[in-house]
């Protein structure tokens, strides 16, 4: 099953989080980048990269 970054976002409506792709997002926290590294990589807010983190470590 494959999860999207605008799966969280879809509240927020906002088009520049839906091709974000969440493994993609979970291969950089694993390859070791830090929150502003994968904020600048994937074009979104520290803040935002800070979110998923913190759901992704409620979730899953």
């Amino acid at each position: 099953m494959k999860k999207h970054i605008h799966d969280y976002a879809a509240h927020k409506n906002n088009r520049r989080f839906r091709d974000i792709d969440f493994h993609d997002f979970i291969e950089m926290k694993e390859r070791g980048l830090s929150d502003s590294e994968i904020s600048k990589e994937l074009g979104v807010p520290k803040s935002y990269v800070n979110k998923l983190g913190n759901d992704f470590r409620k979730n899953y």
